[in-house]
């Protein structure tokens, strides 16, 4: 079995603000929960209300892939491009990569599929903005 874990350092001041864009506050939040019983969403309202009073701690987050066999070197070039050059759309990450739109859209929408990136509105025509938010990348078999 091949387990993929991204990780990422994030302080609290930081995190809060990402929970503010995602969910607005933290009663929405634990309402959402209540709604959902999603567990996920549990750990998010948790993680909000203990960075409220500890703002500048660091907290070290981890997301897990399993059995995730598909991460080709075009993969890793366009996980280090996003993460590194933050493009505003696909269309510079082509340009910048010098492939195919259609190429990078395929890729973007399995890594998307797969958990290793996130697409956030754009301002410009509703584009989708590539996103990549962590810090390293650690393969175990």
């Amino acid at each position: 079995m091949i387990k993929i874990k991204l990780i990422r350092e994030v302080i609290g001041k930081d995190l809060i603000k990402e929970y503010e864009e995602k969910y607005g506050t933290p009663e929405k939040l634990k309402k959402i929960f209540e709604e959902t019983e999603d567990m996920k969403l549990e750990l998010d309202y948790d993680e909000w209300k203990y960075f409220i009073t500890h703002p500048e701690e660091t907290l070290e987050q981890t997301h897990i892939i399993y059995d995730y066999k598909g991460l080709s070197a075009i993969d890793l070039e366009l996980l280090d491009t996003i993460k590194n050059t933050k493009p505003k759309s696909l269309s510079e990450i082509a340009k910048s990569m010098k492939k195919d739109v259609s190429s990078i859209q395929r890729h973007v929408a399995k890594l998307k599929d797969n958990g290793f990136i996130e697409l956030k509105e754009g301002n410009i025509n509703n584009m989708k903005t590539p996103f990549f938010n962590y810090d390293k990348i650690e393969i175990a078999m």
